[in-house]
């Protein structure tokens, strides 16, 4: 159960971190009580660790981020949009050192928790208030403005808070949007895709006017969509594997305001040799082994307890006699990874 205050006006209620009260940094000042012809919104006020973060802002840099990308940029403009950036943020900082969380991040439910769909640096602020002090376990404590909204007003407000900002360049703003409504992928040349969302029948058309770019460039970062996740494919195919390797190596050319087109004219040379597609590399072998290792490993739960010692058994000796060490640390950090716990953030 979160406390509750009334906000009828942004300058009715200022969230404030108090130096010496870092369990409860959050105080609310009441500079009037009264009722707004509008209605009366709730805030509550909601431990920090019982907020995440929307996925759909995940593939969204930081502010900052793009900035610092946007500076090191050979073209004039977009270094001169990096500097305004970078002020912008310095900015915000500096206000809410100041003032503390003055407007609260919208959220919706989901279960015990609630997950922000916008107000990242807000966020990232109070975590590190909390880090800054050497009191990282505190923020736990904190407590943080948030507005409830439902989750068919979030994707609205992602599309508002982050797509509709006005320093993306045209492909960055088309990158976004497909990737806020992946549906697009979906649609044949020039057809409507049978999927709608928010924005009602998706085709790179429909999306293109909601964010201002032809359909053109919607196609691109359909293209570049298609190249970095490999949508229909399962996360552990050798396509996905292969798409999440290429997003790694171009998708940051994106922030720093390279053209979609030649991105991806870039990844076509990169898979091509001599204008021949190149042979699937070495790591592609390895997908019928395992999967055959895969159908052992599903045998291996009918074996009594000693097929199991004399499986274990063989299987070390295997390792240890014939595997490559280079092989074997490849292979022990695989079973690492598969162990850690998943987190959503």
């Amino acid at each position: 159960m979160s406390d509750r205050t009334d906000l009828t006006d942004r300058k009715d209620a200022i969230w404030r971190t108090d130096d010496m009260h870092l369990n409860d940094p959050f105080q609310v000042h009441e500079a009037s009580q009264h009722r707004a012809s509008k209605g009366t919104m709730t805030v509550h006020l909601v431990r920090r660790e019982l907020i995440t973060i929307d996925p759909r802002l995940a593939i969204v840099p930081m502010m900052v981020d793009v900035a610092a990308k946007f500076i090191t940029s050979p073209k004039p403009e977009i270094k001169a949009q990096g500097v305004e950036m970078m002020a912008e943020h310095d900015a915000l900082r500096s206000s809410l050192d100041d003032l503390g969380i003055v407007e609260p991040i919208k959220a919706f439910r989901q279960g015990r928790r609630w997950v922000a769909v916008d107000g990242r640096h807000r966020l990232e602020w109070v975590d590190d208030n909390a880090e800054a002090r050497g009191q990282k376990s505190e923020v736990r404590g904190q407590k943080v403005p948030l507005i409830e909204v439902s989750e068919a007003e979030a994707m609205q407000i992602i599309e508002a808070s982050v797509i509709g900002r006005r320093h993306w360049t045209k492909g960055q703003r088309a990158w976004l949007g497909v990737c806020q409504h992946p549906q697009v992928c979906e649609a044949g040349e020039g057809r409507p895709s049978k999927n709608s969302d928010s924005i009602g029948v998706l085709n790179a058309s429909t999306l293109g006017r909601r964010l201002g770019v032809s359909a053109d460039t919607v196609d691109q970062a359909v293209a570049l969509y298609r190249a970095f996740y490999a949508p229909g494919h399962a996360a552990s195919s050798p396509e996905a594997i292969e798409a999440a390797a290429k997003r790694e190596k171009y998708e940051h050319l994106i922030w720093g305001g390279a053209g979609l087109g030649g991105i991806l004219a870039g990844i076509a040379g990169g898979d091509a040799t001599g204008g021949k597609p190149k042979a699937q590399t070495g790591f592609h072998h390895l997908d019928a082994p395992l999967s055959q290792l895969v159908r052992l490993s599903k045998a291996f739960t009918s074996w009594d307890a000693e097929e199991r010692l004399k499986a274990q058994r063989l299987l070390t000796a295997r390792v240890k006699a014939d595997m490559t060490p280079e092989f074997r640390l490849a292979l022990a950090e695989a079973l690492a990874a598969a162990d850690e716990p998943a987190t959503w953030s």
